[in-house]
């Protein structure tokens, strides 16, 4: 559980991600806008193609295995 909330916050400092502290304008996420939504992500996805994030590359492991 550690390391997923671990992982979570990387994302969020990589992301530059901000918690909104006052309570703004909001409006209810119809089928019309997520079915809007899910098209603009993927054309998006069309033309530049599925990212992967580098977070899955292990640079603290040594070559040679864990010594435990």
């Amino acid at each position: 559980m550690e390391a997923v909330i671990m992982q979570l916050c990387a994302s969020f400092v990589k992301g530059q991600a901000r918690i909104k502290r006052t309570k703004g304008n909001t409006k209810e996420f119809s089928k019309k806008l997520a079915e809007a939504s899910f098209r603009n992500v993927i054309k998006i996805h069309d033309r530049h193609g599925w990212m992967k994030s580098n977070f899955h590359i292990k640079e603290d492991i040594p070559k040679k295995g864990l010594i435990i």
